[in-house]
């Protein structure tokens, strides 16, 4: 998820900076990285996941969903018409 290619391929930070803070996060050991450092890692890996799972490999339908609520509110309008 933290790879360069990763970064890059969702354009959400700039990869070259990401990529210093996770090679300084992994240099320094779990004790000497601060708890800013522990922040910004776990955001940027939960934005990267989110745009993984929800973006990339989004399961939505296609575009042509709103015209059908569109035709269907249509049909519904004709129908309260012709009652009245």
């Amino acid at each position: 998820m933290l790879s360069t290619a990763n970064l890059k391929k969702a354009g959400l930070f700039d990869a070259e900076k990401v990529s210093r803070l996770v090679a300084k996060y992994r240099n320094a050991g779990p004790q000497l990285n601060s708890e800013v450092q522990n922040m910004a890692i776990m955001g940027i890996l939960s934005a990267q996941l989110v745009y993984h799972h929800f973006i990339e490999n989004s399961c939505l339908q296609p575009a042509s969903a709103p015209v059908e609520i569109v035709w269907r509110r249509e049909l519904h309008n004709r129908e309260i018409h012709e009652k009245n």
